[in-house]
């Protein structure tokens, strides 16, 4: 299908010196397009991918959308937005569960983690600068933030084993920071992320479990 007219996503690319497409501050491989009620894509992206797009200050939350500023903390007017190259937010201002994330992250390094799948992203129209190529599946990312309207802890998680590895890998080698997630990256304001998060963090959810049944089911 065409790539559908969202703002934010030019109909040519941006070339570099040698005419060759220019692909930006982070490329999207694998890209499936589906336009149902909203447009949403799915794709694939690596840890190692995932951590180069955090350290460029690609990758944030929106606490308005999150779980938010804890009640008693709201007076001195903490950020909003939180950029995930920083880690973790800090669990005594901000709602964020640190063990669940260092979990996920300690699986990661064992070699063990399973059903982190689907990670969520909302590019806001409007809010980046990016080229879809139909052709060959891919999108160029050339600016602006990606929010996380969902999967929050799970990126935290993944972004902690990758610096992990990254600093001393001779440390993790059941971690792999090539491997795969499958994304899907929505395109919605601020306001429709408050509003439908909840649903796609359910629907998520029950995907995630029912892949964890079947893989318990005895082999027949």
């Amino acid at each position: 299908m065409s790539v559908p007219a969202i703002a934010g996503l030019r109909s040519k690319p941006i070339t570099s010196v040698d005419g060759s497409e220019y692909t930006g501050r982070l490329t999207i491989y694998d890209v499936q397009w589906t336009v149902r009620k909203r447009v949403f894509v799915t794709c694939r992206i690596s840890a190692r991918q995932l951590l180069d797009a955090a350290e460029v200050d690609m990758l944030w939350t929106d606490q308005d959308v999150q779980r938010g500023v804890k009640p008693e903390k709201e007076s001195g007017h903490p950020a909003r937005e939180l950029s995930l190259k920083s880690g973790f937010p800090d669990p005594s201002v901000y709602i964020f569960e640190t063990d669940k994330a260092n979990s996920i992250a300690e699986q990661l390094l064992a070699g063990t983690a399973e059903y982190l799948d689907p990670l969520i992203w909302s590019m806001r129209p409007g809010g980046f600068d990016a080229y879809a190529d139909d052709s060959l599946r891919r999108m160029f990312v050339y600016s602006g933030k990606i929010y996380l309207p969902d999967s929050h802890h799970r990126h935290q998680g993944i972004l902690k084993a990758a610096r992990l590895y990254m600093e001393n890998s001779a440390d993790y080698p059941a971690f792999d920071p090539d491997q795969q997630f499958n994304v899907e990256v929505w395109f919605l304001s601020k306001e429709q992320e408050g509003t439908t998060s909840t649903q796609r963090t359910s629907s998520a959810s029950r995907r995630r479990k029912a892949r964890h049944s079947r893989s318990r089911r005895p082999m027949r």
